[in-house]
């Protein structure tokens, strides 16, 4: 990223000024090439005109001064032991080769560019269209217009889709111009829209999810793709250690309680993007770990300032689950208890259960004639998928006084009933987000007895 050498202050008179004064040229060579000089500015000045004069506007010279700096610079620091070389190789031979040296970069520019055209179709934004519709070619045909060198040095279009730390043009073109400034622009957008690419298969519901949370579309953004989706996979990544955009507000929630009791957020913030960008080559890694202070500071201003960096799916509060349920099934109960109080292990009572199909009411009085004991109740809770539990819950709480889960397991368990014990320990162990999860499906539940 670093490999560029067009600097703004770099010219071709200064260049002869410095090897003169530190000896490498004679007064006599400095004449001639000061000459040279000379008669190749009256020639770019006549073929500027179309040979038709030598006259010219001052901003227009100044283009072409500025044009011949440029070229002699990249054909210049092409040669090897270059201190000497001006003592016999014509300033013409120079800029011969900065021309091929600039060409070459312009291939690898288009080739940058075609690959990042391929890319981007998966993640549709106005500006980065702009960019691939209008400002690059706009560039690369000036390169292949009749005076194509005085391009080299000056870019006809802004670059107007932000990188990571925002626009060129807030860096002050991050001290480059012209080609230069064109391939480190696109080599960053290229690992930017690579690192995207990581996530292409979610990034279409992700849009969608944007635009009902924002109200306004992912491509109307005037922001950087890859600091969005970064942000959504740290904060997957630190949920649950797997690449992902797609986040619910339950998840979002425990995650701001985890940060806000984690020793460190810039630490957890480190360690999820190392792992998420194992999954990219290391020059990709490297360039966004330059970057990290952004999702520090992201992640911290969720945490503690409650700024909204992340889009997830709303719980939908006021949409019932119906469902339609016996309270009792058709099994022979003194049969099964005694089936179930026979010697035999946890697991095949559990097996025994699920193969019956018991209807609501059945468990809860199974469970009332202790056919568990002690923390065997809590393996069995483990066996429920987290609706089955929350529908059990959702009876007790309806055949209570009790209207949700927090008061029910504060002032509703008997502490006389062993397996109503257990039940409040298997709820209290669990992990917030499942907590959150129970309790949104009691809310979300209604049950119609049959």
């Amino acid at each position: 990223m670093n490999d560029l050498i067009s600097k703004k202050d770099e010219t071709l008179e200064i260049t002869l000024k410095n090897l003169y004064a530190q000896g490498y040229l004679t007064k006599q060579r400095l004449w001639q090439l000061s000459h040279e000089l000379d008669l190749i500015i009256q020639k770019r000045v006549l073929n500027f005109n179309h040979g038709n004069s030598t006259s010219i506007s001052f901003g227009n010279y100044t283009w072409i001064i500025e044009a011949i700096d440029y070229i002699f610079v990249h054909g210049y620091a092409s040669y090897k032991n270059k201190e000497y070389l001006l003592q016999t190789t014509a300033l013409k031979d120079v800029l011969y080769t900065g021309v091929k040296v600039i060409q070459n970069e312009i291939v690898e520019i288009k080739d940058l560019f075609e690959k990042i055209k391929m890319q981007a179709v998966y993640f549709p934004n106005d500006f980065m269209k702009y960019l691939i519709k209008k400002e690059i070619p706009s560039i690369l045909s000036a390169w292949n217009s009749y005076n194509f060198e005085l391009y080299y040095s000056r870019i006809k279009e802004d670059l107007s889709y932000p990188l990571l730390d925002g626009l060129p043009v807030l860096h002050q073109m991050y001290d480059l111009k012209g080609s230069d400034l064109v391939f480190y622009y696109l080599k960053r957008v290229d690992m930017e829209i690579s690192f995207c690419m990581l996530f292409q298969k979610e990034y279409a519901e992700f849009c969608q999810l944007f635009k009902s949370i924002r109200n306004i579309s992912v491509s109307e953004v005037f922001i950087n793709l890859s600091e969005i989706c970064m942000n959504q996979a740290i904060a997957s990544y630190i949920l649950h250690q797997r690449l992902s955009l797609l986040l619910s507000e339950t998840q979002v929630k425990y995650l701001k309680e985890k940060l806000k009791n984690t020793k460190s957020v810039e630490t957890i913030v480190h360690t999820a993007m190392e792992a998420i960008l194992s999954f990219t080559d290391k020059e990709t890694k490297e360039y966004f770990m330059m970057f990290q202070d952004i999702w520090v500071k992201n992640f911290m201003d969720f945490t503690f300032l409650d700024v909204d960096i992340l889009v997830y799916k709303k719980k939908q509060d006021e949409q019932l689950h119906t469902f339609f349920m016996k309270k009792y099934s058709d099994i022979n109960f003194s049969e099964m208890i005694e089936q179930l109080q026979a010697n035999i292990t946890v697991k095949d009572k559990i097996e025994l259960l699920q193969r019956n199909q018991l209807q609501i009411y059945d468990m809860i009085d199974l469970l009332e004639n202790a056919v568990f004991f002690e923390d065997k109740y809590l393996q069995y809770f483990r066996s429920l998928d987290l609706l089955s539990f929350s529908i059990l819950l959702k009876c007790i709480i309806m055949d209570s006084s009790y209207t949700d889960l927090d008061d029910l397991l504060e002032y509703g368990i008997e502490e006389d009933s062993e397996w109503m014990r257990y039940l409040r320990i298997y709820v209290q162990s669990l992990h917030q987000e499942q907590y959150q999860e129970i309790k949104n499906n009691i809310a979300s539940i209604k049950i119609v007895w049959k």
